[in-house]
């Protein structure tokens, strides 16, 4: 796939030190693990994890597994669903404004653009009321589709944000280890095992039945 799988490692070692170091009450693993805990207890059922970034959509299906599959047990965890912006805004958008209030949302904000990531929007000779957005980016759009999306989301439901500097191997290799010690400490503070899948089990007797294993 093309990644720096050393700037990978190196990312993920960084977070494991610097979340190891932390004092609690500066631990950003513990306090994020925490927040879930309590929005929990609140009577909020689902986290939605959420961004403006089309190239987080693989990343969305590890943070779903990891957190569907760790917690999901003895009637306890969160429904881990994703928003992916701005795709999804006018269905998902919808129901986070006026939907029933079941979740919380937790948004990933990549604060610079990446060196390939520039394409201006030219002119055209339609006129189709779009001429306001002419030289700018979409980066610039996107930006401003967040910002908008944030403060318009944060009336109605708990939001957090969740910021990385930009999305390359060592920034992903810092969010990969934060989440999965995150799932670990939230799994503590539920009170089950995030290292067993008893669940997935049933399934799949009854499948290798089927199939004569």
């Amino acid at each position: 796939a093309g990644v720096d799988i050393d700037e990978l490692a190196r990312g993920a070692a960084a977070m494991e030190q610097q979340l190891r170091t932390q004092p609690a009450g500066e631990n950003i693993a513990l306090r994020y693990a925490v927040l879930r805990w309590l929005y929990g207890r609140k009577g909020y059922k689902a986290e939605m994890l959420s961004a403006f970034e089309p190239r987080l959509t693989g990343f969305f299906q590890w943070w779903q597994q990891l957190f569907a599959e760790s917690e999901g047990k003895q009637g306890k965890g969160l429904l881990p669903v994703t928003g992916e912006y701005s795709e999804q805004l006018h269905s998902l958008g919808q129901f986070v404004q006026e939907g029933t209030p079941l979740l919380f949302e937790t948004f990933l904000d990549v604060k610079e653009p990446g060196a390939k990531d520039s394409l201006v929007i030219g002119g055209t000779d339609v006129a189709d009321g779009f001429g306001y957005l002419d030289g700018k980016d979409f980066w610039q759009v996107n930006r401003a589709s967040f910002e908008a999306t944030r403060a318009a989301h944060s009336q109605v439901l708990p939001c957090l944000t969740l910021a990385m500097d930009r999305l390359d191997a060592f920034h992903m290799g810092q969010l990969f280890y934060f989440f999965a010690f995150a799932c670990y400490l939230s799994a503590e503070l539920l009170g089950v095992n995030p290292f067993d899948q008893p669940g997935v089990e049933a399934y799949k007797q009854r499948m290798f039945r089927a199939l004569g294993r």
